[in-house]
């Protein structure tokens, strides 16, 4: 069961970017904020195939530069997403992120990585969240329809925050359940699969709303 949807996880996160293409065309997919997130998540499931599956890579090193990718993918987006507003607050964030990414890397041991990987994991999901809030609080300000269910946008954010509400158990319980012979991390690592299962629907469904080319 894990191996199977294992696969099903790579095959449904490498659909939304390639749908993307085409339907806005290859040269115009990065004008989309969107997009950086979609490719490193293509680029994530190629590092785990290859780089873990095949290869058997530590996976410890590569999932903290993820970490950090993937805070500035979803940066990118959110602060095109609420039409570069609050640049303030997203300084404050990018600046905070960066110097306890900093501090967790000077101090890094790849025994305790899942530990330190759940700080960042908090803060992130704080983040996303915060911002979806301003998100939120931007479209019932300038409502023009009553149909922004409908957008991309709305599935875009939907999967995010569900996929980082869904994994944080994870990051946080992660170096314990790892560290407890009593417990198969396996067992609760279908959990993250699942979830980026779902992530992957919704930006599909995000994708597939953005107007075709």
């Amino acid at each position: 069961m894990f191996d199977i949807l294992f696969y099903v996880a790579l095959l449904f996160g490498s659909f939304p970017i390639l749908l993307l293409i085409n339907r806005v065309s290859f040269n115009s997919t990065l004008k989309y904020p969107i997009a950086p997130f979609l490719c490193l998540i293509i680029v994530s499931n190629l590092y785990e195939f290859v780089g873990t599956t095949l290869l058997k890579l530590p996976s410890a090193y590569w999932f903290r530069l993820y970490m950090l990718l993937e805070f500035f993918a979803l940066g990118y987006f959110y602060y095109h997403l609420i039409e570069k507003k609050y640049g303030y607050f997203f300084l404050i964030f990018l600046t905070t992120y960066l110097v306890l990414f900093s501090i967790l890397i000077f101090n890094w041991d790849i025994t305790t990585s899942l530990k330190t990987n759940s700080y960042l994991a908090i803060f992130e999901i704080v983040a996303v969240y915060f911002f979806s809030i301003l998100w939120l609080k931007n479209v019932f300000k300038n409502m023009n329809s009553n149909n922004f269910v409908q957008t991309s946008d709305f599935y875009f954010v939907s999967g995010i925050v569900l996929y980082l509400s869904g994994i944080i158990f994870l990051s946080l319980l992660g170096d314990y359940i790892l560290k407890n012979k009593a417990l198969n991390l396996d067992d609760f690592w279908i959990l993250n699969i699942i979830f980026n299962i779902i992530l992957s629907i919704f930006l599909i469904l995000g994708v597939w709303k953005i107007p075709q080319k």
